[in-house]
């Protein structure tokens, strides 16, 4: 018998663990697994039917609030800013199309953290092939949240 931990993590890359993002919404949408390794947060999902429009790829919106959620949640571990950082902007650009089954995981680079904003971009792929691009803005808030450490958002790594 497996745990509900290995069954999440069943055909991700090695590494990956779930993410324990604070409220519903990831797990409606999710799971989204993560992984820490060369100072670089990577999260990602296998695509399901769920996650698909009309044309059978995966909807934009999907691809839009995984872009969303690898860019703020990588700019808090990667920049040690420990809160929940609200998105102020956010601008995807999709070039090509995600199927059922695929893998995808995004990548983030971040750009400048000043006292109150932090910037980011990002690449989602499957395998070698990019399949949106993203920038974000987000809020820095004036408190800390323990909730968003490293630890607490992958206490399984």
């Amino acid at each position: 018998m497996t745990s509900g931990a290995d069954t999440a993590n069943s055909g991700s890359p090695e590494g990956f663990t779930r993410l324990h993002l604070p409220g519903p919404f990831v797990d409606i949408n999710g799971p989204l697994l993560a992984r820490f390794s060369e100072d670089k947060l990577r999260i990602g999902i296998r695509l399901e039917d769920r996650h698909c429009n009309a044309a059978g790829i995966c909807h934009g919106g999907m691809l839009a609030t995984l872009a969303d959620l690898q860019i703020a949640v990588a700019m808090v571990v990667q920049s040690d800013i420990q809160a929940f950082l609200p998105t102020v902007n956010l601008s995807v650009d999709f070039v090509a199309p995600g199927r059922v089954g695929d893998w995808v995981e995004g990548e983030t680079e971040v750009i400048r953290i000043t006292r109150n904003l932090a910037f980011g971009s990002c690449i989602l792929s499957t395998g070698d092939t990019a399949l949106a691009r993203a920038s974000a803005v987000c809020k820095i808030p004036g408190r800390v949240d323990p909730r968003f450490t490293l630890e607490r958002l992958l206490p399984d790594a």
